[in-house]
């Protein structure tokens, strides 16, 4: 489980399913960039997996007077697949030659 940070941005979209609104990643550029995506998300309260266009995304800046308030992880999950996809993350797989000795 992650924190809601007051004063950061986020991306929310609506459960098609159950309308709850949930965080689907950081707004890193605070409300100014424009998303052209399909998002493919499942639901951390019910469950369903739905497609949401980047249109029907909205953006949330938590009060900067707010409390941190904490959030469930799957957000942070489809950034990681986000910025792997886009190039921008390189994952290494680490491998096990034999015992005590590791390769990449």
């Amino acid at each position: 489980m992650r924190t809601l940070v007051p004063g950061e941005w986020y991306i929310l979209f609506t459960c098609s399913d159950c309308k709850t609104r949930q965080i689907l990643f950081p707004d890193l550029s605070e409300g100014r960039a424009t998303l052209r995506a399909t998002y493919k998300v499942e639901c951390a309260k019910c469950n369903f997996i739905g497609k949401y266009e980047s249109e029907n995304l909205e953006r949330y800046q938590h009060p900067s007077n707010a409390d941190p308030k904490p959030i469930y992880g799957i957000a942070f999950f489809a950034l990681l697949a986000l910025l792997r996809k886009g190039g921008l993350l390189r994952l290494d797989r680490i491998q096990k030659d034999s015992p005590g000795r590791i390769s990449r």
